[in-house]
C-alpha cells in the first residue's frame, strides 16, 4: 500500500472518530465499516510485507544455492578437463593453465552456461574411459592396452560405443572393486612373498585371505599405497645391494687387472735382468777373448824378442855363454808355457762355471726326488704306527707287526722306494682286513722273504739288521737292532732296543 492512500484513510478514520455520539446511526454504521476498512487495510499491509521479505529471503537463497551449484559444477568442470586432456591441462588448478585455453577462459568469465552445457558430456567422456581403463585391468587377456584395438564382438566395446551410462554405472563399481582386490593380491605377494604364494587358491585363511573374501575396501585402499611405498623402498634397497655389488666386483676385476700388470711388470723386468745379464757375460767374453788376442800378441812379441836375442847371442858369444843363453831361453820357454797354461786355466774356469750350472739343475731334481721319498717314508712309518696300536690286543697281528716292521726298516736302509710303496699298499689292506689267526702266514715263508745280509759264527747264522734311526713307534725316539738267528731246527727273531734318545 502506497503512503497516499495510508494518509487518506487515515484523515477518513479522524473523520468519523470526531463525529458527536449521537447522530445519524448511518454515518455510526459507516465509521464502524470504515474502522474495519482501516484495520483491514493495515492488516493487508502488514502480511504484503512479511510475504516482501520472504521473497527477499527467497531470492536471498536461490542466489546463494545457484552460486553453489555453479561452484560445484565449475570445480567438477576443473577436475574434468585434466582426465580428459592431461596434456593441455596437467594439473586441477587453472593458475597452471595456459590463457589461450578455452577451459581457463570459462572458468575465468564464469560461464555457466558453457559449464552446464559441456560438463555431462565431459562427464560421460570420463566414465569411459573409467570403463575402459577398468576393463583392461580386469580382463587383460581380452581387451588389450589400445581401445582400437578391442573387437568389435567385445560387450565392453559395445557398451562404449552405444555410450550405454545405465551398463557402465552398473558394472564399473564391480569391476573396481575386482581390479583391487587383484591389485591387492598382487601387492601382498610382492610384499609378503613368503606368507603368499603366486596362487591365490593356495593361500592360508590368513588376514589377506580373509579382506579379499569379504571385499573390505576400505582396508584394500588404505594398504595397497603403503605396501606399494615399501616395495619400492625394498627394490631401491635391493638395487642398491646389486649396485654395491657389482662395484665391488668390479672392483676385485680391477684389482686383478691391476695385478696382471704388475706381474708383467715384474717380468719385464726380469727379462730385462736376463738381457743386461746375457749381455754382461758376452762383454765378459769379448773382455776374455781381448786378453787372450792380447796374450797371444804378448807371447809373439816375446818370441820375437827371444829369437833376436838368440841370433845375437850366437854371434856374439862363445860356448858357456851359449849355456847361460839356453837358460834364458828355458826360462823364456816356461814364461811362454805359463801363459798358455793361464789361458787354459781360465778356459777351464769358464767350462766349470756352465758344469756348476748343470750341477745345481741337477741337485735341485735330486732335492725333489729326496722330498717325495721322504713322504713315502713318513707315510710308510705313520701307517705302521697305526698297525702297531690296532695289533695290541691281537698276537697274530702282532707276529705279522713283527715281520712288516723288519721289512719296513730294511726298505728304509736300502732306499727301496718301490718297495716302501708296496708295503704302504699292504699295510693299507690289512688296516682294512685285518687277518684271521687261521689264515695268518708262516713265520719262516715271510723269513725267507727277507733276504737277509747272513754271518756264519761258530755254527751259527745271525742277521743283524739296524731299524733306521729315529724312527718314532711309539712317540719316543729310539735305536732299534732286529735280531734273527737260526741254528738247527731252532729259530728266533727279536727287536732289541739299544739306546732311548729322549
Amino acid at each position: 500500500m502506497k503512503n497516499t492512500e495510508k494518509q487518506a484513510i487515515n484523515k477518513l478514520n479522524d473523520i468519523f472518530k470526531n463525529l458527536p455520539q449521537r447522530s445519524n446511526p448511518v454515518n455510526q454504521e459507516i465509521k464502524n465499516n470504515v474502522q474495519i476498512l482501516v484495520q483491514g487495510l493495515n492488516n493487508l499491509d502488514q502480511e504484503v510485507k512479511q510475504k516482501d521479505q520472504v521473497i527477499v529471503q527467497k531470492d536471498k537463497n536461490i542466489n546463494k544455492l545457484q552460486e553453489s551449484i555453479f561452484d560445484k559444477e565449475q570445480k567438477e568442470f576443473i577436475e574434468v578437463l585434466p582426465k580428459l586432456y592431461p596434456k593441455d591441462y596437467p594439473s586441477s588448478n587453472p593458475n597452471q593453465w595456459s590463457n589461450d585455453l578455452w577451459g581457463k577462459q570459462v572458468v575465468e568469465r564464469k560461464d555457466l552456461e558453457a559449464i552446464e552445457k559441456h560438463l555431462p558430456t565431459f562427464k560421460v567422456d570420463v566414465l569411459k574411459n573409467k570403463f575402459i581403463e577398468v576393463l583392461q585391468q580386469r580382463f587383460p587377456h581380452d581387451y588389450s592396452a589400445r581401445f582400437e584395438d578391442w573387437s568389435n564382438d567385445l560387450w565392453g566395446k559395445q557398451v562404449v560405443e552405444r555410450k550405454d551410462l545405465e551398463a557402465i554405472e552398473k558394472h564399473l563399481p564391480t569391476f573396481k572393486v575386482d581390479v583391487l582386490k587383484n591389485k591387492f593380491i598382487e601387492v601382498l605377494q610382492q610384499r609378503f612373498p613368503h606368507n603368499y604364494s603366486a596362487r591365490f587358491e593356495d593361500w592360508p585363511n590368513i588376514w589377506g585371505k580373509q579382506v579379499i573374501n569379504r571385499g573390505d575396501v576400505e582396508v584394500m585402499q588404505k594398504w595397497i599405497p603403503i605396501y606399494e611405498k615399501e616395495i619400492k623402498e625394498n627394490l631401491k634397497q635391493s638395487v642398491l645391494i646389486e649396485k654395491i655389488a657389482k662395484e665391488n666386483e668390479l672392483k676385485k676385476l680391477a684389482d686383478k687387472e691391476q695385478e696382471k700388470l704388475e706381474l708383467k711388470e715384474q717380468l719385464k723386468l726380469k727379462e730385462l735382468e736376463v738381457q743386461n745379464k746375457k749381455q754382461l757375460l758376452l762383454v765378459k767374453e769379448l773382455e776374455k777373448k781381448e786378453l787372450l788376442v792380447q796374450k797371444e800378441e804378448e807371447i809373439q812379441n816375446k818370441s820375437l824378442v827371444k829369437n833376436q836375442v838368440i841370433n845375437e847371442l850366437q854371434e856374439n858369444i862363445g860356448l858357456k855363454e851359449q849355456e847361460a843363453l839356453n837358460l834364458k831361453i828355458e826360462s823364456l820357454m816356461k814364461q811362454v808355457e805359463f801363459y798358455k797354461k793361464e789361458s787354459e786355466f781360465k778356459d777351464k774356469a769358464l767350462e766349470d762355471a756352465l758344469e756348476i750350472g748343470k750341477q745345481n739343475k741337477i741337485i735341485s731334481k735330486l732335492k725333489e726326488k729326496e722330498l717325495a721319498d721322504a713322504h713315502v717314508i713318513n707315510e710308510l712309518q705313520g701307517k705302521l704306527l697305526a698297525f702297531k696300536n690296532l695289533s695290541q690286543h691281537d698276537e697274530t697281528l702282532q707276529l705279522e707287526l713283527s715281520v712288516i716292521h723288519f721289512k719296513v726298516e730294511e726298505s728304509i736302509a736300502n732306499k727301496n722306494i718301490s718297495e716302501m710303496e708296496e708295503l704302504s699298499k699292504y699295510l693299507s689292506q690289512l688296516m682294512k682286513e685285518p687277518i684271521q689267526k687261521e689264515e695268518s702266514l708262516d713265520i719262516s715263508e715271510l723269513l725267507n722273504n727277507l733276504s737277509p745280509i747272513v754271518h756264519v759264527e761258530e755254527n751259527q747264522v745271525q742277521n743283524p739288521l739296524a731299524v733306521i734311526n729315529n724312527f718314532d713307534i711309539n712317540n719316543v725316539h729310539t735305536t732299534h737292532s732286529v735280531l734273527i738267528s737260526i741254528s738247527g731246527e731252532e729259530s728266533g727273531f727279536s727287536i732289541i732296543q739299544e739306546e732311548s734318545l729322549n
